[in-house]
C-alpha cells in the first residue's frame, strides 16, 4: 500500500534529480563556454574535443529533459484550466466521501464519460466527473487498485 507520505517522498526524489540534471545543464553550458573561449591550454589540440563532445552530450540530453518538464507544466496548467471551466459545485455526498478519505480538496466536473483522477503535488485535488458519480454509490478507496 502506498502511503500519502511515500508518493511524496518519491516525487521529491524524482523532483531533485531533475532539478540536478537541469544544473548540470549549466554547469556543461558554463565548461563549454570557457572551452570554447579559452581553450583547454594542460590539454593538446585535438585531446580538449573529446570532454567538450561529452558535455555537448550531456548539454543536449539535459535540456531535453528540461524542455519535457516544461511541456509539462504546460499541460498541467491546461488540464487545471480545462477543469475550472467544467467544473460545478460539489455535491454532499462526494463531499462527505471525500473527507472520509481524507481528500482535502475535490472537483466535481460535468462530462459525459465517466472517470476520475488526481491532479497536483502542492495543493492535490480529486477530480471526479458528474456521471461516474451517479454510476453508483461513492466510496473511499482502500489501499491501491490492482
Amino acid at each position: 500500500m502506498t502511503t500519502r507520505l511515500g508518493s511524496h517522498v518519491r516525487f521529491t526524489a524524482f523532483t531533485a534529480l531533475g532539478l540536478g540534471q537541469a544544473l548540470l545543464v549549466l554547469v556543461a553550458a558554463a565548461t563549454l563556454i570557457h572551452v570554447w573561449r579559452y581553450g583547454m591550454p594542460h590539454l593538446p589540440w585535438p585531446a580538449h574535443l573529446v570532454p567538450t563532445a561529452m558535455l555537448s552530450c550531456l548539454g543536449v540530453a539535459s535540456s531535453r529533459g528540461l524542455w519535457v518538464g516544461v511541456r509539462q507544466l504546460r499541460d498541467t496548467r491546461r488540464l487545471r484550466s480545462w477543469i475550472e471551466t467544467l467544473r460545478v459545485p460539489t455535491s454532499p455526498a462526494l463531499q462527505r466521501a471525500a473527507d472520509a478519505a481524507g481528500v482535502a480538496t475535490v472537483a466535481e466536473v460535468i462530462d459525459s464519460a465517466p472517470y476520475a483522477f488526481t491532479i497536483g503535488f502542492r495543493r492535490p485535488c480529486v477530480v471526479v466527473s458528474r456521471s461516474l458519480r451517479r454510476r453508483g454509490p461513492v466510496a473511499p478507496a482502500r489501499g491501491r487498485a490492482r
